[in-house]
């Protein structure tokens, strides 16, 4: 009777799989197989991480908050590992070791906070390990540092700024705090910065909350300025750090801005020597040329380069300048709505620049 039951089955299929139709096959796994498939994938070491982020709660500024990491092995072999953190503020006790097939280590995990208020960490770790073909595992572990007030924003970012907007630059900030300022003296507040270039003032508009205005001087260097506002809560134990931020850029551009003068061997007479001026972002329509100041016999003329943000300085020289210790002349040019001239450096020829 089992042979005719095979022999017809095999007829089915070939006669199902000749005509297009779909065979669909059943295994059936026997209990000892799939217990042995089971084993057989976790043979090797195999690390398991808790599956959710390790908090460390809160703490005070510059404390070290400390838990524990539990790492298990539920593979067949030992496990070995080691764990690299994101962030210089992390301690890990042990960084590295081996875990026996079945067991736990537990490691210890310390992070320092900040020193101020209202900041926290966020440190990610990187656990390697033996396993095969597995790469490392990435765990999280947080920590906060909540502070006597809130302040919003956190941060004092005015962008990037042309030398002509930096004057009318400013930011407002909002000291508040869960149970209204009634419960905290404003005047118990002390505000700290560094630098010469920022002003921080303070005015209380609403009794619920105080508002604090940065704002910029004038006259900045060119570049990246930082600067941390710190607002000092009377009796808090800590301090509350703003972090500032500015880039300042020249409301326009010349190249070059050091001009090498060239004499005509031909005439003996100075080449006229030609720069381009434009707006830092190359779109805002530069202004005409409203004033120069330079020495007698240096004269200069402009024309629009192509589009209205771009013009080209025309400098003719026509007698021989008073030259200054460092072989050089100034000249300054200011346009129509630029509040600043603009320095251009003459340098005086050399024989090699002349023939």
């Amino acid at each position: 009777m089992a042979p005719f039951r095979f022999a017809f089955i095999d007829r089915f299929v070939r006669h199902n799989v000749a005509f297009g139709a779909s065979v669909l096959v059943l295994l059936l796994v026997p209990p000892g197989l799939s217990f042995w498939l089971s084993e057989r994938s976790n043979a090797g070491p195999k690390l398991q991480l808790p599956s959710a982020p390790l908090h460390l709660g809160n703490g005070r500024p510059n404390e070290v908050k400390t838990g524990e990491l539990e790492l298990k092995n539920v593979g067949s072999s030992a496990l070995e590992f080691r764990i690299s953190a994101s962030c210089g503020c992390m301690e890990l006790d042990p960084g590295e070791g081996m875990i026996a097939a079945g067991n736990v280590q537990r490691v210890r995990v310390g992070v320092k906070l900040p020193s101020y208020f209202n900041s926290g960490r966020s440190v990610q770790l990187r656990v390697s390990t033996n396993e095969r073909d597995s790469a490392p595992r990435e765990y999280l572990v947080l920590a906060e540092c909540p502070g006597p007030v809130n302040v919003l924003p956190m941060g004092v970012n005015f962008g990037t700024l042309r030398e002509n907007e930096v004057s009318t630059a400013s930011v407002n900030l909002r000291v508040t705090t869960s149970e209204g300022l009634s419960k905290l003296d404003p005047e118990q507040m002390r505000l700290r910065w560094n630098s010469e270039w920022l002003l921080v003032t303070r005015h209380r508009d609403d009794p619920r909350e105080l508002q604090l205005r940065a704002s910029l001087l004038e006259g900045l260097p060119e570049g990246d300025l930082y600067d941390t506002i710190e607002i000092d809560v009377v009796g808090s134990g800590g301090v509350i750090g703003v972090p500032v931020y500015a880039r300042v850029v020249p409301s326009v551009y010349i190249a070059p801005s050091t001009v090498f003068l060239r004499v005509n061997p031909a005439t003996g007479r100075f080449d006229e020597a030609h720069v381009l001026v434009w707006t830092t972002d190359d779109r805002t329509a530069l202004g005409a040329l409203l004033a120069v100041s330079a020495p007698e016999g240096i004269t200069v003329s402009d024309g629009v380069e192509g589009n209205e943000a771009r013009r080209r300085l025309r400098i003719g020289v026509a007698s021989e300048p008073v030259w200054g210790p460092d072989g050089q002349v100034e000249i300054r040019v200011k346009f129509e709505g630029i509040d600043d001239s603009v320095p251009i450096k003459l340098t005086k020829p050399s024989k090699e620049r002349s023939t």
